[in-house]
């Protein structure tokens, strides 16, 4: 951690966070002390957000922490961006942080360009997601405000990440653990839709999942739409999620 703007007091507010966490009596102090250690980085907000638990999708609202824009939760639900949020199936595809630019890259639906011109404007800057998997038995993300246009180099990225994650850990104990699963597929995906499906989360098109199945692009997308009523979605980024959630497709190890 020895870079210029990584200073001694950096490291020691960092330090004292990674080995004083577990120790905390609150989640009211697990919080300040959090914003402390992320802040000392240059990060302006903190907010932790569950994706999935026990196989079942959950809507992308923050559980604790703070920095999220007044209204900015309520007018996502409210236009349904969650179907269009290119950041949610990533999040259940990676296991390094990525930002709010780099999933804004990864859209080809209008919306989902929209989503992410008001977040950014919402926001006053970009976001480093941080995934957290094995809580509860799903996934969740930390999300880290910031400067938009910022580049964080690898030690930054990885330091970001472990502080989140040991905040989502502690987190999470103060915490009633999620009701179970409540909801089951009416109609399971065939094994060539589950096929189709898994090469969606992989970002192919379905002229690229035609060729690895050797079916055309007709039939590749066919399944594709059927997985997609199935699952209950409008977009192959709302597919991956929820294929994900349900864990339907592992997420590969990158």
């Amino acid at each position: 951690m020895g870079r210029a703007g990584f200073d001694d007091a950096t490291r020691a507010t960092v330090f004292r966070f990674l080995q004083e966490a577990q120790g905390l009596a609150t989640l009211d102090a697990l919080n300040a002390e959090f914003r402390t250690a992320v802040g000392a980085m240059g990060f302006s907000g903190a907010v932790y957000i569950r994706l999935s638990a026990d196989g079942r999708a959950l809507p992308p609202r923050p559980v604790f922490g703070e920095g999220a824009p007044e209204g900015w939760v309520e007018h996502y639900f409210a236009r349904n961006y969650a179907r269009y949020d290119t950041a949610i199936p990533m999040s259940f595809q990676s296991r390094e942080p990525f930002t709010w630019s780099d999933a804004a890259g990864r859209g080809m639906e209008k919306e989902t360009g929209t989503l992410f011109g008001e977040a950014f404007e919402w926001w006053g800057g970009d976001v480093l997601i941080c995934p957290v998997r094995g809580i509860n038995g799903g996934v969740s993300i930390v999300d880290l405000a910031m400067e938009k246009g910022r580049k964080l180099d690898e030690v930054e990225r990885s330091t970001a990440h472990a502080l989140a994650s040991l905040y989502a850990v502690v987190g999470e104990g103060f915490l009633e653990r999620p009701g179970a699963p409540s909801e089951e597929l009416e109609k399971p995906l065939s094994w060539r839709e589950a096929e189709c499906v898994y090469w969606v989360c992989l970002g192919k098109s379905d002229d690229e999942i035609g060729a690895i199945l050797s079916i055309s692009k007709k039939t590749a997308n066919h399944h594709v739409e059927a997985a997609k009523t199935k699952l209950g979605v409008a977009s192959r980024a709302s597919l991956a999620w929820r294929a994900f959630a349900l864990g339907l497709v592992q997420p590969p190890l990158f």
